[in-house]
């Protein structure tokens, strides 16, 4: 499909609307004191030396009108074939930002549903994995806040994760563990999260494949391709440098599911109003991706990464006109 014929061009077509009145309008205001002006000058032999001047003057306005509706002309044609010639090209390129626009709308969203796991959900996924980490966890003094699927992820992207929900003895560190697999990708993660009494948030996770995303400024996040135990004293070091810098601060105590269900909640309150403020893609984000998938082609970096800004523009406006209703 063309991309004038796109919802994305809304505000577009709103704006050659406008551009197409406004050219009415210096149209008929040159047409109507060229014309005049015209009209007068040929009865030049018969009419008085007032009349004479204000002919020549009509005419010279009618000129002055003409001047900015060839410029409107002369936009209209380049708008043309600027989107017959450059846009409409690209308009499957341009399909990978919007792709990911959308992708992030679905997993970005103010709040997330969960639902108990069951048995069938580990069918196809590695039990023995979770068990391990689960028992290198409970060494540390991990409590188990026991297992869910989030079910916002499953039914928006067909993709199942189960979530094992732990909080560390003290209350001040939240863990979960996941396998996530999708096609020939099967990464075994585990994230460490605080949160912080200012509503700030630490978090720490051996997900280096998640590396390239950007966070919130409200989230400190690290990634450390590292077993668990070490993760953990690496999160607990970010846990004191944190206190270090900020006097007074303190860290919300998780002690029951309810808590961290709470805590997680705010976090993703932050995401998602990050994530909506940019446009939900970072084209920093994606060049970042790009140039770790694709090491030796920046042609694919640079395409993707226009793409996105693209994309993430287009969705800007497309917010700022549902505020604006």
């Amino acid at each position: 499909m063309a991309a004038e014929n796109s919802e994305d061009f809304i505000p577009l077509r709103k704006k050659r609307s406008a551009g197409l009145g406004c050219m009415a309008k210096l149209t008929f205001l040159a047409a109507a004191t060229l014309g005049s002006g015209i009209y007068l000058l040929g009865k030049w032999e018969t009419i008085n030396g007032v009349t004479r001047a204000g002919s020549i003057l009509l005419v010279l306005l009618g000129g002055l009108f003409c001047v900015p509706l060839l410029f409107l002309i002369a936009a209209r044609i380049g708008a043309y074939y600027f989107q017959k010639k450059i846009i409409d090209p690209l308009a499957p390129t341009l399909q990978i930002g919007k792709d990911i626009v959308e992708q992030n709308k679905k997993a970005f969203v103010e709040e997330y549903e969960y639902r108990p796991a069951i048995d069938d959900d580990f069918a196809q996924r590695d039990r023995a994995w979770y068990d391990a980490a689960t028992q290198e966890l409970t060494s540390l003094g991990f409590v188990s806040f026991g297992d869910a699927v989030n079910k916002t992820v499953e039914e928006s992207a067909g993709v199942l994760v189960i979530m094992r929900r732990f909080a560390s003895a003290d209350g001040a560190t939240m863990a979960g563990l996941y396998q996530y697999v999708q096609g020939n990708k099967d990464f075994r993660v585990c994230d460490l999260e605080s949160e912080v009494s200012d509503a700030t948030f630490i978090a720490t996770s051996n997900a280096e494949v998640a590396k390239a995303i950007t966070m919130p400024p409200q989230i400190r996040s690290a990634k450390h391709a590292t077993p668990i135990t070490e993760l953990v004293r690496l999160h607990d070091e970010a846990k004191a440098a944190v206190l270090a810098e900020k006097p007074g601060a303190s860290f919300v105590e998780i002690r029951t599911l309810a808590d961290l269900m709470a805590s997680q909640a705010r976090e993703q309150v932050i995401k998602a109003a990050f994530r909506k403020g940019i446009g939900y893609v970072d084209p920093e984000e994606v060049r970042r991706m790009a140039d770790a998938k694709f090491p030796d082609d920046p042609a694919v970096s640079a395409i993707a990464t226009a793409s996105a800004d693209i994309a993430r523009k287009q969705q800007q406006m497309r917010d700022h006109d549902k505020d604006v209703e």
